[in-house]
C-alpha cells in the first residue's frame, strides 16, 4: 500500500460486503502461502477474513516460515465458525527488523535468527525516522517476562532516509523480545516493543544454490544445496523434505555431521511429479534436526516446474 493511502485502504475494507459460505473448512493456509509468494514486500501485513476453520492445517507449519523470513505479520478477522464473524487485530510498530551476517566487502547476509554463541547483528527500520532524535535510540533485549536482559546502542546507517539503524548484542540463550527506547525531536521519550518472541538457535539453516534458478524442468531436474551452520557441539544432523503436491524430492547424504562453528552440506534433487503442469509453483519446507541435541531448523524453498 502507498505511504499516505491509508484511509483509501480503510475505506475499501469498509466496503467490503461478504457473501456466500457454508463451504468451510477452508484452505486457508494455502491462501496464506499464496499470497506470500506473490511479489509482497518484505514486511507487508496480510490480514484473514474468514468465517471457517482451516482444512490444510499441515500447511501451517509452511505459512509460519514464510511469514517469519517476510517478516510479516498475518492477522486474522474470524471466530473460527461458519457464519459468524468478529474482528481482532494488533497496533502496527514503529519499528522492523531483520538479523543479519556481517561479510567483508559484501553486503550482510539476512538470517532468519541469530545464532546462540555469536554476536547479533540486527538492522533497524524505523517508520517515522524523521520524527525521532536518532542519536537517543537504545534497544533493550526483554525475556518473555519484560525483563532486561541486555541494553545496547543504536547507529545510524547511511542513507538518504535516514530509516535505518544498526545494533549489536551478545545472544541469548533464550527466547527474546526487543525494545527500542529513545526520543523525539519535540524532546518526548517514547518506547516501542517488537512483534513477536525471537527464536534465537545454535543452528542456521538457509539455500546456498539452485542449478535451475529456481525452477525444475518437467522432463528433468533440479538441483538445490542447502547449508547448515553450527554453533552448538559437533553432531550429525538428520535432513529432510518435507512432501510436497507438485515436486519429488530426493536426498543425497540425509545425515550429515557438521562440527563446531562449521557449515555443512546438503544436497537435494527435484524432480517434477507426473501432474504437474508448466507455470505451477509450490513452497517446499526444509528441516535439519540435530541427532543428540534434538534442534530443529527449517527453510523454505519456492519452485516452479517448467
Amino acid at each position: 500500500m502507498p505511504v499516505g493511502k491509508g484511509k483509501d485502504f480503510i475505506a475499501a475494507v469498509e466496503s467490503l460486503t461478504p457473501d456466500g459460505g457454508g463451504d468451510c473448512p477452508e484452505l486457508a493456509f494455502t491462501g496464506i502461502i499464496d499470497a506470500l509468494n506473490s511479489g509482497i514486500k518484505q514486511g507487508s501485513p496480510l490480514y484473514v477474513f474468514t468465517d471457517a476453520t482451516a482444512k490444510d492445517s499441515h500447511r501451517l507449519d509452511t505459512a509460519k516460515i514464510l511469514a517469519k523470513t517476510m517478516r510479516s505479520s498475518v492477522y486474522f478477522f474470524t471466530t473460527g465458525l461458519c457464519g459468524f464473524m468478529k474482528g481482532s487485530s494488533a497496533t502496527n510498530l514503529d519499528f522492523d527488523f531483520v538479523f543479519v551476517l556481517p561479510r567483508n566487502a559484501r553486503s550482510p547476509l539476512p538470517i532468519p535468527h541469530p545464532l546462540i554463541g555469536k554476536p547479533a547483528h540486527i538492522i533497524l527500520t524505523v517508520s517515522t525516522a524523521n520524527k525521532i532524535n536518532g542519536e537517543s535510540l537504545q534497544l533493550e533485549i526483554l525475556n518473555g517476562d519484560n525483563e532486561v536482559l541486555n541494553t545496547t546502542d543504536v547507529h545510524s546507517l547511511p542513507g538518504k532516509s535516514g530509516a535505518h539503524f544498526s545494533a549489536s548484542f551478545s545472544t541469548p540463550t533464550i527466547p527474546f523480545k526487543l525494545k527500542l527506547r529513545g526520543q523525539t525531536k519535540r524532546g518526548f521519550d517514547f518506547e516501542r516493543n517488537s512483534k513477536a518472541l525471537v527464536q534465537p538457535s545454535r543452528v542456521l539453516l538457509r539455500v546456498l544454490y539452485s542449478s535451475e534458478d529456481f525452477t525444475v524442468p518437467i522432463s528433468g531436474r533440479g538441483l538445490v544445496i542447502f547449508v547448515a551452520y553450527n554453533t552448538g557441539s559437533t553432531e550429525n544432523f538428520q535432513f529432510e523434505v518435507k512432501d510436497s503436491t507438485t515436486f519429488n524430492s530426493s536426498v543425497s547424504l540425509s545425515s550429515r555431521r557438521v562440527f563446531h562453528n562449521r557449515i555443512g552440506f546438503f544436497y537435494t534433487w527435484f524432480t517434477a511429479k507426473a501432474t504437474a503442469t508448466r507455470g505451477s509453483v509450490d513452497t517446499v519446507m526444509v528441516t535439519a534436526t540435530g541427532e543428540t541435541s534434538k534442534t530443529r531448523v527449517s527453510s523454505v524453498v519456492s519452485l516452479m516446474a517448467v
